[in-house]
């Protein structure tokens, strides 16, 4: 029940209450340092914070109770992405997309969203940030 609320709280107007979210899922670690939740969990606020390095030791931790997670391998993937790791973190998002054979519209959208993040991995992959912003003259 705990986790439940707490993954509510991480998706209710993030980050507001994350560090509510994040008291209760320590919590539950403390008790059972291997649940698959409260490690998703804790792992999806340190991202939001920008310990990258501290959320993918907890979703690979996550990863491997329960290996066939796309969501989750897509997610630590992302976090090496963002941690500079562009080729470790494409090679883990290539590896998503293939895993997702589903048409569901959520497998589309998770599929969806592994392509925008491989397109940014290709275009981050030499260093350089996003192109400057399209300015329109009227």
């Amino acid at each position: 029940m705990t986790v439940t609320l707490a993954t509510a709280l991480i998706h209710y107007q993030a980050p507001k209450h994350h560090i509510e979210a994040r008291g209760q899922f320590e919590t539950v670690l403390s008790h059972n340092p291997g649940h698959g939740g409260a490690l998703v969990g804790l792992g999806l606020i340190l991202e939001e914070q920008g310990d990258y390095p501290g959320a993918v030791d907890l979703l690979n931790k996550a990863l491997a109770k329960d290996p066939g997670n796309v969501r989750i391998m897509a997610e630590a993937a992302w976090c090496n992405v963002l941690q500079g790791s562009f080729s470790i973190g494409q090679q883990g998002l290539e590896e998503c997309l293939e895993k997702i054979t589903s048409i569901d519209p959520r497998s589309r959208d998770l599929k969806a969203q592994i392509l925008w993040r491989i397109g940014n991995c290709i275009w981050n992959a030499d260093g350089t940030s996003y192109p400057p912003p399209i300015t329109t003259v009227y």
